[in-house]
Protein backbone atom coordinates (compact mmCIF):
# COMPACT_ATOMS: atom_id res chain seq x y z
CA UNK A 1 0.00 0.00 0.00
CA UNK A 2 1.08 3.56 -0.24
CA UNK A 3 0.74 4.58 2.92
CA UNK A 4 2.92 1.61 4.00
CA UNK A 5 5.70 2.68 1.65
CA UNK A 6 8.03 4.80 3.73
CA UNK A 7 10.04 7.49 2.55
CA UNK A 8 13.29 5.48 2.63
CA UNK A 9 12.34 2.49 0.41
CA UNK A 10 11.20 5.18 -2.29
CA UNK A 11 14.17 7.21 -2.08
CA UNK A 12 16.48 3.91 -2.88
CA UNK A 13 14.12 2.63 -6.06
CA UNK A 14 14.34 5.96 -7.48
CA UNK A 15 17.86 6.31 -6.53
CA UNK A 16 19.08 2.82 -7.66
CA UNK A 17 16.88 2.84 -10.79
CA UNK A 18 16.17 6.43 -12.29
CA UNK A 19 19.38 7.97 -10.90
CA UNK A 20 21.17 4.75 -12.34
CA UNK A 21 19.49 5.71 -15.73
CA UNK A 22 20.46 9.19 -15.28
CA UNK A 23 23.88 9.29 -15.07
CA UNK A 24 24.34 6.48 -17.39
CA UNK A 25 22.98 8.20 -20.07
CA UNK A 26 24.71 11.66 -19.00
CA UNK A 27 28.15 10.48 -19.41
CA UNK A 28 28.07 8.76 -22.25
CA UNK A 29 26.46 11.24 -24.14
CA UNK A 30 29.76 13.10 -25.35
CA UNK A 31 31.09 9.35 -26.74
CA UNK A 32 27.85 8.74 -28.21
CA UNK A 33 27.50 12.00 -29.74
CA UNK A 34 30.78 11.26 -31.56
CA UNK A 35 30.48 7.38 -32.58
CA UNK A 36 26.85 7.72 -33.36
CA UNK A 37 26.03 5.18 -30.46
CA UNK A 38 22.92 4.28 -29.11
CA UNK A 39 21.51 3.77 -25.37
CA UNK A 40 19.18 1.43 -24.92
CA UNK A 41 17.10 1.49 -21.92
CA UNK A 42 14.57 -1.18 -20.41
CA UNK A 43 11.22 -0.19 -18.42
CA UNK A 44 8.37 -2.17 -17.27
CA UNK A 45 4.70 -2.70 -17.81
CA UNK A 46 5.00 -1.45 -13.89
CA UNK A 47 5.06 2.21 -14.98
CA UNK A 48 1.95 2.49 -17.04
CA UNK A 49 -0.36 0.32 -15.34
CA UNK A 50 1.04 -0.06 -11.68
CA UNK A 51 0.71 -2.89 -9.00
CA UNK A 52 0.44 -2.72 -4.93
CA UNK A 53 3.78 -2.41 -2.99
CA UNK A 54 5.42 -1.09 -5.78
CA UNK A 55 4.91 2.58 -6.24
CA UNK A 56 8.62 3.40 -6.25
CA UNK A 57 9.46 0.48 -8.84
CA UNK A 58 6.74 2.15 -11.04
CA UNK A 59 7.65 5.54 -10.64
CA UNK A 60 11.48 4.45 -11.48
CA UNK A 61 9.92 2.77 -14.71
CA UNK A 62 8.53 5.23 -15.83
CA UNK A 63 10.80 7.70 -15.51
CA UNK A 64 13.41 5.58 -17.26
CA UNK A 65 10.84 5.80 -20.27
CA UNK A 66 10.20 9.09 -19.99
CA UNK A 67 14.36 10.05 -20.18
CA UNK A 68 14.40 7.55 -23.02
CA UNK A 69 12.23 9.51 -24.87
CA UNK A 70 14.51 12.36 -24.76
CA UNK A 71 16.58 11.94 -27.79
CA UNK A 72 19.62 13.57 -27.33
CA UNK A 73 21.42 13.11 -31.06
CA UNK A 74 19.53 12.63 -33.77
CA UNK A 75 15.57 12.23 -32.48
CA UNK A 76 14.89 8.89 -33.86
CA UNK A 77 12.38 7.68 -31.35
CA UNK A 78 10.29 10.22 -33.12
CA UNK A 79 9.90 8.29 -36.41
CA UNK A 80 9.49 9.19 -39.48
CA UNK A 81 11.18 6.09 -41.18
CA UNK A 82 9.79 3.71 -43.86
CA UNK A 83 8.34 -0.29 -42.94
CA UNK A 84 11.70 -1.14 -44.23
CA UNK A 85 13.45 1.36 -42.11
CA UNK A 86 11.56 0.92 -39.22
CA UNK A 87 12.72 -3.05 -39.80
CA UNK A 88 16.44 -2.19 -40.45
CA UNK A 89 16.27 -0.16 -36.93
CA UNK A 90 14.95 -2.75 -35.36
CA UNK A 91 17.34 -5.56 -36.32
CA UNK A 92 20.08 -3.08 -35.52
CA UNK A 93 18.89 -2.73 -32.03
CA UNK A 94 18.25 -6.35 -31.93
CA UNK A 95 22.00 -7.51 -32.81
CA UNK A 96 23.57 -5.22 -30.19
CA UNK A 97 21.79 -6.78 -27.58
CA UNK A 98 22.46 -9.86 -29.09
CA UNK A 99 26.15 -8.93 -28.18
CA UNK A 100 25.24 -8.51 -24.51
CA UNK A 101 24.19 -12.08 -24.44
CA UNK A 102 20.86 -11.00 -22.90
CA UNK A 103 18.36 -13.67 -22.38
CA UNK A 104 15.81 -12.26 -24.84
CA UNK A 105 14.24 -9.07 -25.82
CA UNK A 106 10.60 -7.88 -25.78
CA UNK A 107 8.62 -5.82 -28.79
CA UNK A 108 6.39 -3.68 -27.19
CA UNK A 109 4.56 -1.94 -30.10
CA UNK A 110 2.41 -4.55 -31.78
CA UNK A 111 0.16 -2.64 -34.10
CA UNK A 112 -0.16 1.09 -34.57
CA UNK A 113 -2.38 2.73 -32.08
CA UNK A 114 -4.41 5.47 -33.88
CA UNK A 115 -5.42 7.02 -30.23
CA UNK A 116 -1.99 7.59 -28.91
CA UNK A 117 -1.43 11.11 -28.38
CA UNK A 118 2.15 12.16 -29.04
CA UNK A 119 3.76 10.78 -25.29
CA UNK A 120 6.58 13.52 -25.27
CA UNK A 121 5.14 16.24 -22.33
CA UNK A 122 7.46 18.31 -24.21
CA UNK A 123 6.36 18.11 -28.08
CA UNK A 124 2.83 19.03 -28.52
CA UNK A 125 0.07 17.56 -29.65
CA UNK A 126 -2.93 19.21 -30.22
CA UNK A 127 -4.62 17.47 -32.54
CA UNK A 128 -8.77 16.87 -31.11
CA UNK A 129 -8.40 13.67 -29.45
CA UNK A 130 -12.73 13.22 -29.24
CA UNK A 131 -12.82 11.13 -32.32
CA UNK A 132 -9.22 9.60 -32.68
CA UNK A 133 -9.94 5.63 -32.78
CA UNK A 134 -11.51 6.33 -36.09
CA UNK A 135 -8.67 8.46 -38.23
CA UNK A 136 -4.93 7.75 -38.18
CA UNK A 137 -3.11 11.26 -37.79
CA UNK A 138 0.08 10.46 -40.06
CA UNK A 139 1.98 13.41 -38.63
CA UNK A 140 1.81 11.80 -35.08
CA UNK A 141 4.70 9.90 -35.31
CA UNK A 142 3.78 7.78 -32.27
CA UNK A 143 0.91 6.15 -33.49
CA UNK A 144 3.02 4.28 -36.23
CA UNK A 145 5.61 2.42 -33.96
CA UNK A 146 3.80 -1.15 -34.54
CA UNK A 147 5.12 -4.00 -36.39
CA UNK A 148 1.17 -4.23 -37.49
CA UNK A 149 -0.84 -1.39 -39.33
CA UNK A 150 -4.99 -1.17 -40.30
CA UNK A 151 -5.48 -0.91 -43.86
CA UNK A 152 -9.49 0.11 -44.90
CA UNK A 153 -10.47 -2.83 -47.25
CA UNK A 154 -12.71 -0.34 -49.40
CA UNK A 155 -13.11 -2.04 -53.12
CA UNK A 156 -12.61 1.91 -54.71
CA UNK A 157 -10.32 3.62 -52.61
CA UNK A 158 -7.13 5.16 -53.90
CA UNK A 159 -3.77 3.56 -53.97
CA UNK A 160 -0.59 6.09 -55.04
CA UNK A 161 1.32 3.87 -57.39
CA UNK A 162 0.86 5.36 -60.85
CA UNK A 163 -2.08 3.51 -61.66
CA UNK A 164 -4.71 6.23 -62.33
CA UNK A 165 -8.09 4.12 -63.55
CA UNK A 166 -9.05 4.00 -59.83
CA UNK A 167 -9.89 7.89 -60.48
CA UNK A 168 -12.29 7.32 -63.29
CA UNK A 169 -15.37 7.68 -60.66
CA UNK A 170 -14.47 10.26 -58.24
CA UNK A 171 -15.12 13.94 -57.68
CA UNK A 172 -13.82 15.69 -60.63
CA UNK A 173 -13.64 19.69 -59.71
CA UNK A 174 -11.71 21.12 -62.61
CA UNK A 175 -12.08 20.04 -66.29
CA UNK A 176 -10.44 21.70 -68.72
CA UNK A 177 -6.73 22.07 -69.98
CA UNK A 178 -5.77 21.19 -66.34
CA UNK A 179 -8.35 18.23 -64.87
CA UNK A 180 -8.53 18.07 -61.01
CA UNK A 181 -10.17 14.86 -59.14
CA UNK A 182 -10.50 14.69 -55.44
CA UNK A 183 -11.02 11.81 -52.69
CA UNK A 184 -10.47 11.76 -49.34
CA UNK A 185 -10.39 9.02 -46.11
CA UNK A 186 -9.81 9.81 -42.33
CA UNK A 187 -6.51 9.37 -43.24
CA UNK A 188 -5.77 11.71 -46.48
CA UNK A 189 -7.05 14.26 -49.02
CA UNK A 190 -5.60 12.94 -52.24
CA UNK A 191 -5.86 14.77 -55.10
CA UNK A 192 -4.97 13.41 -59.21
CA UNK A 193 -3.79 16.11 -61.54
CA UNK A 194 -3.79 16.18 -65.52
CA UNK A 195 -2.15 18.42 -67.86
CA UNK A 196 -4.41 18.06 -71.61
CA UNK A 197 -0.93 19.29 -73.33
CA UNK A 198 2.01 18.90 -71.25
CA UNK A 199 4.11 16.44 -68.69
CA UNK A 200 3.30 17.11 -64.60
CA UNK A 201 7.42 18.61 -64.88
CA UNK A 202 6.64 20.60 -67.91
CA UNK A 203 3.72 22.56 -66.59
CA UNK A 204 5.15 23.60 -63.57
CA UNK A 205 1.94 23.64 -61.79
CA UNK A 206 0.96 24.68 -58.19
CA UNK A 207 -2.13 23.50 -56.45
CA UNK A 208 -3.46 25.98 -53.76
CA UNK A 209 -5.63 24.94 -50.87
CA UNK A 210 -8.38 26.85 -49.17
CA UNK A 211 -9.19 25.49 -45.66
CA UNK A 212 -10.06 28.36 -43.31
CA UNK A 213 -11.75 31.92 -43.97
CA UNK A 214 -9.52 33.34 -41.41
CA UNK A 215 -6.14 33.85 -43.35
CA UNK A 216 -5.02 33.29 -47.30
CA UNK A 217 -3.53 35.05 -50.27
CA UNK A 218 -4.33 34.97 -53.59
CA UNK A 219 -0.52 35.49 -54.43
CA UNK A 220 2.59 33.42 -53.73
CA UNK A 221 5.13 35.92 -53.89
CA UNK A 222 8.52 33.72 -53.47
CA UNK A 223 7.42 32.09 -56.58
CA UNK A 224 5.07 34.72 -58.32
CA UNK A 225 2.53 32.77 -58.61
CA UNK A 226 -1.11 33.33 -58.47
CA UNK A 227 -4.18 31.93 -57.62
CA UNK A 228 -8.39 32.66 -57.80
CA UNK A 229 -9.36 32.68 -54.23
CA UNK A 230 -7.20 33.18 -50.96
CA UNK A 231 -5.27 29.90 -49.82
CA UNK A 232 -3.62 29.01 -47.10
CA UNK A 233 -1.60 25.78 -48.89
CA UNK A 234 -0.04 25.81 -52.07
CA UNK A 235 1.51 22.47 -53.10
CA UNK A 236 4.50 23.18 -55.17
CA UNK A 237 5.14 20.84 -58.33
CA UNK A 238 7.15 22.57 -60.36
CA UNK A 239 9.97 20.60 -59.57
CA UNK A 240 9.12 17.29 -58.54
CA UNK A 241 12.26 16.35 -57.19
CA UNK A 242 11.54 19.13 -54.59
CA UNK A 243 7.82 18.59 -54.42
CA UNK A 244 6.31 19.91 -51.02
CA UNK A 245 3.57 21.59 -49.42
CA UNK A 246 3.81 25.23 -47.77
CA UNK A 247 1.35 27.06 -45.54
CA UNK A 248 0.43 30.65 -45.57
CA UNK A 249 2.60 32.71 -43.05
CA UNK A 250 -0.16 33.52 -40.85
CA UNK A 251 -1.58 29.60 -40.26
CA UNK A 252 1.86 28.24 -39.54
CA UNK A 253 1.21 26.37 -36.70
CA UNK A 254 4.99 25.33 -36.38
CA UNK A 255 6.35 29.54 -36.05
CA UNK A 256 3.49 30.40 -33.63
CA UNK A 257 4.26 27.95 -31.00
CA UNK A 258 8.29 27.86 -31.02
CA UNK A 259 9.19 31.00 -32.66
CA UNK A 260 6.43 33.04 -31.15
CA UNK A 261 4.73 31.68 -28.08
CA UNK A 262 7.61 29.94 -26.65
CA UNK A 263 10.76 31.28 -28.77
CA UNK A 264 12.22 27.24 -28.72
CA UNK A 265 13.24 27.62 -32.00
CA UNK A 266 13.65 31.17 -33.06
CA UNK A 267 12.36 34.50 -32.08
CA UNK A 268 9.32 35.91 -33.75
CA UNK A 269 7.64 39.02 -32.10
CA UNK A 270 5.68 40.54 -34.89
CA UNK A 271 2.18 38.67 -35.66
CA UNK A 272 1.86 37.84 -39.86
CA UNK A 273 -0.59 39.95 -41.62
CA UNK A 274 -4.06 37.85 -42.33
CA UNK A 275 -3.49 38.46 -46.18
CA UNK A 276 0.05 38.04 -46.08
CA UNK A 277 1.72 36.78 -49.39
CA UNK A 278 4.18 34.84 -47.90
CA UNK A 279 4.27 31.01 -47.71
CA UNK A 280 6.80 28.97 -45.08
CA UNK A 281 7.67 25.47 -45.24
CA UNK A 282 5.78 23.14 -43.02
CA UNK A 283 8.08 22.12 -40.12
CA UNK A 284 8.36 19.66 -37.17
CA UNK A 285 9.73 19.44 -33.89
CA UNK A 286 12.25 16.41 -33.17
CA UNK A 287 13.38 17.60 -29.31
CA UNK A 288 13.30 20.83 -28.45
CA UNK A 289 16.62 22.74 -26.49
CA UNK A 290 18.94 19.96 -24.30
CA UNK A 291 20.70 21.21 -21.28
CA UNK A 292 23.97 20.05 -20.52
CA UNK A 293 24.37 22.02 -16.73
CA UNK A 294 27.94 20.54 -16.35
CA UNK A 295 29.29 22.01 -18.91
CA UNK A 296 26.52 24.92 -19.59
CA UNK A 297 25.87 24.33 -22.51
CA UNK A 298 22.97 24.15 -24.79
CA UNK A 299 22.44 21.75 -27.67
CA UNK A 300 19.92 23.73 -30.29
CA UNK A 301 16.54 21.82 -31.36
CA UNK A 302 16.33 19.28 -33.92
CA UNK A 303 14.06 19.63 -36.36
CA UNK A 304 13.04 18.84 -39.85
CA UNK A 305 10.98 20.00 -43.06
CA UNK A 306 7.69 17.85 -42.50
CA UNK A 307 5.80 18.78 -46.22
CA UNK A 308 7.92 17.70 -48.36
CA UNK A 309 6.92 15.22 -50.69
CA UNK A 310 8.31 11.43 -51.02
CA UNK A 311 7.99 9.87 -54.68
CA UNK A 312 7.19 5.91 -55.00
CA UNK A 313 4.53 3.78 -54.96
CA UNK A 314 2.50 1.90 -52.58
CA UNK A 315 2.36 -0.60 -54.40
CA UNK A 316 4.86 -3.41 -52.88
CA UNK A 317 5.86 -4.90 -55.84
CA UNK A 318 7.07 -1.84 -57.61
CA UNK A 319 10.74 -1.41 -57.98
CA UNK A 320 10.01 2.29 -56.06
CA UNK A 321 7.84 0.83 -53.72
CA UNK A 322 8.02 3.33 -50.38
CA UNK A 323 5.38 2.84 -47.57
CA UNK A 324 5.87 6.43 -46.68
CA UNK A 325 5.40 7.48 -50.80
CA UNK A 326 3.00 10.70 -51.21
CA UNK A 327 2.74 11.25 -54.64
CA UNK A 328 3.38 8.87 -58.26
CA UNK A 329 3.97 11.00 -61.50
CA UNK A 330 3.44 9.48 -64.58
CA UNK A 331 3.49 11.46 -68.19
CA UNK A 332 0.58 13.90 -68.23
CA UNK A 333 -0.94 13.25 -64.53
CA UNK A 334 0.12 12.89 -60.77
CA UNK A 335 -1.55 11.72 -58.02
CA UNK A 336 -0.81 12.37 -54.35
CA UNK A 337 -2.04 12.30 -50.24
CA UNK A 338 -1.50 14.60 -48.34
CA UNK A 339 -2.70 13.95 -44.51
CA UNK A 340 -5.21 15.99 -43.22
CA UNK A 341 -3.05 16.22 -39.91
CA UNK A 342 -0.90 18.66 -42.39
CA UNK A 343 -3.63 20.85 -43.73
CA UNK A 344 -4.31 21.88 -39.49
CA UNK A 345 -6.97 19.81 -40.03
CA UNK A 346 -7.24 18.60 -36.41
CA UNK A 347 -10.38 15.89 -36.89
CA UNK A 348 -11.51 14.77 -40.05
CA UNK A 349 -14.48 13.16 -38.94
CA UNK A 350 -16.01 17.00 -37.91
CA UNK A 351 -13.41 18.39 -40.24
CA UNK A 352 -12.17 20.61 -37.02
CA UNK A 353 -9.01 23.19 -38.51
CA UNK A 354 -7.35 25.42 -36.27
CA UNK A 355 -8.67 28.86 -35.77
CA UNK A 356 -6.29 31.76 -35.96
CA UNK A 357 -4.32 30.83 -33.13
CA UNK A 358 -2.48 34.35 -33.15
CA UNK A 359 -6.03 35.92 -32.08
CA UNK A 360 -7.47 32.85 -29.97
CA UNK A 361 -5.35 29.93 -29.05
CA UNK A 362 -4.30 26.52 -30.52
CA UNK A 363 -7.28 24.86 -28.35
CA UNK A 364 -9.57 27.03 -30.61
CA UNK A 365 -10.88 25.16 -33.80
CA UNK A 366 -13.20 25.97 -36.62
CA UNK A 367 -15.95 23.23 -38.08
CA UNK A 368 -15.14 23.94 -42.25
CA UNK A 369 -18.12 22.87 -44.58
CA UNK A 370 -16.12 22.18 -47.65
CA UNK A 371 -12.37 22.90 -49.28
CA UNK A 372 -11.47 24.87 -52.25
CA UNK A 373 -9.18 24.60 -54.73
CA UNK A 374 -6.99 27.03 -57.62
CA UNK A 375 -4.54 25.77 -59.81
CA UNK A 376 -1.76 28.22 -61.42
CA UNK A 377 0.37 26.99 -64.43
CA UNK A 378 3.59 28.67 -64.37
CA UNK A 379 5.02 27.26 -68.02
CA UNK A 380 1.33 29.20 -69.66
CA UNK A 381 0.92 31.75 -67.10
CA UNK A 382 -2.73 30.39 -66.57
CA UNK A 383 -4.87 30.61 -63.31
CA UNK A 384 -7.40 27.67 -63.09
CA UNK A 385 -10.33 27.85 -60.87
CA UNK A 386 -12.35 25.02 -59.62
CA UNK A 387 -16.50 24.68 -60.27
CA UNK A 388 -17.12 23.70 -56.94
CA UNK A 389 -15.61 22.85 -53.68
CA UNK A 390 -14.82 19.55 -52.40
CA UNK A 391 -16.92 18.46 -48.95
CA UNK A 392 -15.49 15.63 -47.39
CA UNK A 393 -17.32 12.18 -46.50
CA UNK A 394 -17.50 11.48 -42.55
CA UNK A 395 -16.72 7.55 -42.44
CA UNK A 396 -17.00 5.79 -38.91
CA UNK A 397 -18.35 2.45 -40.56
CA UNK A 398 -14.76 1.19 -42.28
CA UNK A 399 -13.85 -2.02 -42.33
CA UNK A 400 -10.04 -2.88 -41.42
CA UNK A 401 -7.56 -5.34 -42.82
CA UNK A 402 -4.65 -5.87 -40.37
CA UNK A 403 -1.57 -6.06 -42.39
CA UNK A 404 1.95 -7.41 -41.10
CA UNK A 405 4.33 -4.47 -42.25
CA UNK A 406 7.75 -5.09 -43.72
CA UNK A 407 9.72 -4.44 -40.26
CA UNK A 408 7.07 -7.64 -38.94
CA UNK A 409 8.81 -9.60 -41.74
CA UNK A 410 12.55 -8.48 -41.02
CA UNK A 411 12.51 -9.20 -37.24
CA UNK A 412 11.11 -12.77 -38.26
CA UNK A 413 13.75 -13.44 -40.84
CA UNK A 414 16.07 -11.90 -38.18
CA UNK A 415 14.93 -14.55 -35.18
CA UNK A 416 14.30 -17.44 -37.46
CA UNK A 417 18.04 -17.00 -38.31
CA UNK A 418 19.11 -17.89 -35.33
Amino acid sequence: MLIEHTTEDFDLGIKVGLYGTFFFMKHAFPYLKETKGTVINFASGAGLFGKVGQSSYAATKEGIRGISRVDTVDGYNRGGFSEIEQGEKLVEMLSYIDETTAVGVIVKSWQDQWTNKTSFAMIEDTSDNTASSYWHNVMASDESFGLVKFIDNKADKIIIDGEFSDWDKKTTLLDSDVKLRVDSDNNYLYLNLSDSFKTIEDAQLYIGIDITPKSGSTYYSQQDVSFSIPVDFVVDLSNLDLAKVLVHKRYNQFNYLYKYYKYDVDREIVIPRADSSEFSEILALNRKNFYLLDKKEVIPPIYYESGKLVSGSLDPMALDYNSLADFKAMGNSVELRLPWAMLNVINPLKMRVYDDFYTTSLESYLEVVDINFSIYDKNSKQIFSTSQNYKHKNERSLKYDYIKKDSYNMLKDYWSAK
